[in-house]
């Protein structure tokens, strides 16, 4: 709960994102956190494709177009 507190307050969120499916979505998220230094863009495609697993697994969605992926990587920093 801390990390979500943390990223409303420090507007690691994104609203709006062009995006016609889960994988784009996943996309845009991850040029966002990299950009912003907290992750390494090698490490890109190895946190989608365990955003992607996630997702099969289990919905993150809490409704009306919100959703909080989380996946569970050592890459992030």
């Amino acid at each position: 709960m801390k990390l979500l507190r943390k990223a409303l307050l420090d507007g690691s969120f994104l609203l709006d994102i062009d995006a016609d499916d889960m994988a784009s979505v996943f996309r845009h998220a991850l040029e966002y956190v990299v950009a912003r230094g907290l992750l390494a863009a090698n490490d890109r495609d190895e946190v989608q494709a365990t955003l992607m697993e996630r997702a099969q697994q289990v919905s993150t969605a809490i409704g009306n177009a919100v959703a909080v992926p989380h996946p569970y990587s050592a890459a992030f920093r």
